[in-house]
Formats: C-alpha cells, sequence, structure tokens
C-alpha cells in the first residue's frame, strides 16, 4: 500500500467522497417530494361494498380425515352475513387437583447464606429452593417453621 504522505492524501480524499456520498444520499431521502406539484392528475373512484352486501361461500368439497373409506362430498354453500354466527367455544375449568404437600424442613448453609427446604410432594421428596417450580407448586418462601406456594392461583401455607 501507499506509505507516507500520498497514502494519507488519498486516505483523506476516499474518506470524504464515501461520507459525502452518504450524507446526498441521506438529504434526498428526506427532502426528495418537497418540490413536486401534480397539476390535472385523475384519480380512478373505487366503487366499495357495504359491510352488509359481503356474502361468504363455504366450500364443503373435502375429504373427511376421520372418515378415512367414506368421503364427504356436498355443495358450496352461500350465506349472507347476517346469518354466519360465530360462538365462542365455552372451556369449563376442570377442578386444581391438589397435590400432598408435607414440610419437612430448611437446610442452610452457613458459609454462602443460601437455604434450601425439604418437601414431600404425593410422597417423594425434594430439595428445593425459593421460587422454584415443580410438578406446577410454585415455592414462593419458607422459613423455619412453615412453607408458602402456589398451586396455580391457590395459595398454601404449610406448617412443619
Amino acid at each position: 500500500m501507499l506509505k507516507g504522505k500520498n497514502g494519507l492524501i488519498i486516505a483523506v480524499v476516499l474518506n470524504i467522497a464515501v461520507w459525502s456520498f452518504f450524507a446526498y444520499r441521506f438529504y434526498i431521502a428526506f427532502h426528495e417530494g418537497e418540490d413536486l406539484e401534480i397539476e390535472n392528475v385523475r384519480v380512478p373512484v373505487v366503487k366499495t361494498l357495504n359491510a352488509d352486501t359481503i356474502e361468504y361461500k363455504l366450500s364443503l368439497n373435502y375429504d373427511d380425515p376421520f372418515l378415512k373409506k367414506e368421503s364427504h362430498k356436498s355443495k358450496a354453500i352461500n350465506l349472507p352475513r347476517e346469518q354466519v354466527k360465530l360462538v365462542p367455544k365455552k372451556v369449563e375449568k376442570e377442578p386444581v387437583k391438589m397435590p400432598d404437600i408435607k414440610y419437612l424442613g430448611l437446610v442452610k448453609n452457613s458459609s454462602s447464606g443460601i437455604a434450601t427446604a425439604i418437601i414431600s410432594v404425593n410422597g417423594q421428596s425434594k430439595i428445593v429452593k425459593a421460587n422454584e417450580s415443580i410438578e406446577g407448586i410454585v415455592i414462593k418462601s419458607f422459613d423455619r417453621n412453615e412453607l408458602v406456594a402456589f398451586v396455580g392461583k391457590v395459595k398454601l401455607v404449610v406448617k412443619k
């Protein structure tokens, strides 16, 4: 490459040229439409449909995936918009099954200060930390005597 004074001059000139190009493109992008004047322009009129005139066409000529051998071929049905009603599906919530939780104790590391709880969930012993989730149970906090946990939105306080 060029070294010394000649290389520096060429680099400066190229740098100025590149930055000038970017500045020019930036200026054109934001100031291009200011000086435009449009005269005698004819705008086509688009005919719009009223919402009441929309019709839905259901095409029911597909093979039913559950009836492998029988095919469900029928004619298309035209329904006006007033007859099409969307009914939200009602979802029945199952009651939350409460697990059998027993608080067995607290283990605290004296050097680091990290505490863990020993709990029994449905007969299986687990070691958990605060704000940890096990089998859908969120352990919020615990101390020497009690454990606070949430099963879904239900708050459980388990004594030792």
